[in-house]
């Protein structure tokens, strides 16, 4: 799994294109969340902990707000770009997909195990 070569520029620069595209108020209020999930992915990163650490990825970029504005666009975008890059997609029409990532910054999945089983449930395998 190729999660674990993420970085904070990484984030940084998705979150940057996106409000480029989207509107919205470049930068960071607060790195310490995103910091602390790459450290747990970093050591953490077996496969079978794929999506509790994509989980963990998702809710403090979400909910925790490390940047000034687009923390959901960038929460869903960069849970998109990791599970393409191991040739996963996430099953969720684009309706689904917003009421989804609302209630993660609503913090509906406050417990991790909860959102990284949802995640699982709805992901599947590219074809290619």
């Amino acid at each position: 799994m190729k999660i674990q070569k993420l970085k904070l520029e990484d984030i940084e620069e998705l979150h940057n294109e996106l409000i480029k595209v989207g509107g919205g108020d470049y930068g960071m209020q607060n790195t310490s969340s995103i910091d602390f999930a790459l450290g747990h992915i970093k050591y953490n990163n077996t496969k079978s902990e794929f999506f509790y650490n994509l989980a963990l990825l998702l809710r403090n970029i979400t909910e925790l707000h490390p940047f000034l504005d687009g923390n959901k666009r960038t929460g869903i975008a960069i849970t998109e770009i990791i599970l393409m890059a191991n040739d996963l997609i996430l099953k969720l029409t684009d309706k689904q997909k917003e009421k989804f990532i609302i209630d993660v910054a609503m913090g509906k999945y406050e417990d991790l195990k909860k959102l990284s089983k949802f995640l699982r449930k709805k992901t599947k395998k590219l074809k290619v």
